[in-house]
């Protein structure tokens, strides 16, 4: 959601849900502060069945301080994370996620 990209608040940054479903992501990459990301949840929101990244269970946590601290960590460890995820759910290759 790039076009979100530059909006100072992050109020402004939030993703709707009519956002996801129209965009169709193969995989969701997910973080939330302090809490555990939980894909079977993406499950039961009302119109999330037909995502491809839903469908095919590409749903991955990355861990906040990974992506969000300040510092080379966001560029070396959060950078290898998404690597290995996407790695792992290749819709190009028709590989399926981990969680199926």
């Amino acid at each position: 959601f790039f076009e979100l990209s530059g909006k100072e608040a992050a109020a402004d940054r939030i993703v709707t849900t009519e956002q996801v479903i129209k965009a169709s992501p193969e995989i969701i990459v997910a973080s939330w502060c302090g809490k555990k990301v939980r894909p079977e949840t993406f499950h039961e929101r009302e119109g999330w069945f037909d995502v491809p990244a839903v469908e095919k269970n590409c749903i991955y946590e990355i861990k906040s301080p990974l992506i969000l601290q300040p510092g080379p960590a966001a560029l070396t460890d959060g950078l290898d994370k998404l690597v290995q995820i996407f790695d792992l759910c290749d819709p190009c290759r028709g590989i399926g996620g981990e969680n199926e």
